[in-house]
């Protein structure tokens, strides 16, 4: 096993640090029969059935990390480094795009070096977050990442473009990762990969695509200048649901780091850094919203 993740740190370009570090933890891991016998039953319950218990393989984790006192951010994202070896198996069994399991699987990368970013060590603090591509319900199509979801039943019935939505119907979740930037026409090629991908969710030949992100607040369609890729993103959608947070709790996502409640505090160093920066020392509110665009293989319908 040591063998082949190192290989997959390879394929995927880490840090050579990174790849120091969590081969230093697997060995101690590798060299303790109760933390081994913890995660090793996670790896053969996913290798044998294609599935796990999310909560117990968090779990597993936890306690092998605590067993030989290294963090619980390496320990976890070793256990998923594992499973990406049988998940490439599944994508091979099922015949699918291996563009779309390397795609998934950076998604592994641009966690850890967030976690290298926020919390200054190797792993990820966000590894239940990787479920879902582990268990084939969630995938990298070009820049976007999408999952099906039932449409919240929070949210109002939306009706528009001929088709209707309401609590329960399914819709096309989608995530924006960070690490890379995102030019608007990267966003519709991400598009038509899903519509052609979940040819079985089209409604009369459109497809309807739902986003719960900070991204989409309010706030960031007034920061962000028009003609940005960010704020071209954000026009496209119908928001149904505008949530104002007391705490800016996303500011990891965009700054690199926790909030202390000081915008001072904040690095400065980009044009919506800065942005963001100014809108909060005026008081000003983030959070996040739920939105929603129907898509009809070529064009975002407005």
């Amino acid at each position: 096993m040591k063998e082949y993740l190192l290989s997959f740190y390879k394929e995927f370009n880490y840090p050579e640090e990174a790849v120091e570090s969590l081969l230093k933890d697997y060995d101690i891991l590798r060299a303790d029969p109760k933390a081994w016998e913890l995660l090793s039953a996670k790896l053969d319950e996913y290798e044998t059935t294609d599935t796990f218990n999310t909560g117990k393989v968090a779990e597993a984790a936890i306690l092998a990390a605590r067993e030989v006192k290294i963090g619980e951010y390496s320990s976890h994202f070793l256990l998923y480094s594992m499973f990406s070896r049988h998940l490439r198996d599944i994508y091979r069994k099922n015949g699918m795009d291996m563009q779309i399991y390397h795609d998934s699987m950076m998604d592994l990368r641009i966690k850890l070096m967030e976690c290298k970013e926020v919390k200054n060590e190797w792993g990820s603090f966000v590894c239940t977050w990787f479920d879902r591509f582990f268990l084939f319900t969630r995938f990298a199509l070009g820049r976007l990442q999408f999952e099906t979801e039932e449409y919240p039943a929070h949210l109002p019935a939306y009706e528009k473009h001929g088709v209707k939505v309401e609590s329960g119907d399914i819709v096309i979740n989608m995530h924006i990762p960070s690490g890379s930037r995102m030019p608007y026409e990267s966003v519709i090629d991400s598009y038509k990969k899903a519509y052609e991908f979940y040819k079985g969710c089209q409604k009369d030949g459109k497809l309807v695509f739902l986003c719960d992100s900070w991204l989409i607040h309010s706030s960031m369609y007034e920061i962000c200048a028009e003609g940005t890729n960010t704020h071209n993103f954000i026009k496209d959608f119908d928001i149904l649901e505008n949530i104002d947070v007391d705490f800016y709790y996303d500011c990891w996502r965009l700054f690199g780091m926790e909030y202390t409640g000081n915008p001072d505090d904040l690095p400065a160093n980009s044009g919506l850094r800065r942005n963001v920066i100014k809108w909060l020392k005026e008081g000003k509110k983030v959070g996040y919203a739920y939105g929603v665009l129907v898509f009809d293989g070529e064009k975002v319908l407005k």
